[in-house]
């Protein structure tokens, strides 16, 4: 008989963050793109864009780039040239009786699009 791996809290919290995380990527932030992306009437390739709310630089929806570091350096892989970001953050999981509000921050909070600049200045903020 196979024994059965014990987890922390921690490691069970991370886990049910990760799966809410990957359910509001398919649903929540897709809708929310979905309502405020715009046709491109430009030239680019891309037929939808999306705009950062600080800065006002417009980005193809499904657009890559290279992000930057703390340091400056650029990161190894690429990814989408914007985040949508929480406007007011997310209650953090610290336990159990964080979930519930946790989870309506998560899927109810007013979001916004940011660059990877402007989102990381936001964050590196906080």
């Amino acid at each position: 008989m196979a024994e059965r791996k014990v987890i922390t809290d921690a490691q069970f919290r991370a886990r049910i963050c990760k799966a809410l995380r990957e359910v509001w990527q398919g649903t929540t932030r897709a809708d929310f793109i979905r309502d405020i992306r715009r046709t491109n009437r430009g030239h680019t390739s891309y037929r939808f864009i999306v705009r950062c709310v600080d800065c006002d630089e417009e980005f193809g929806q499904s657009e890559r780039r290279y992000g930057v570091k703390v340091d400056g350096s650029r990161t190894k892989k690429m990814k989408l040239a914007y985040q949508v970001d929480h406007v007011n953050g997310i209650h953090p999981l610290k336990t159990l009786d964080d979930l519930s509000q946790h989870a309506e921050d998560l899927f109810h909070g007013k979001q916004q699009i940011l660059c990877l600049e402007c989102h990381n200045k936001k964050t590196f903020k906080k």
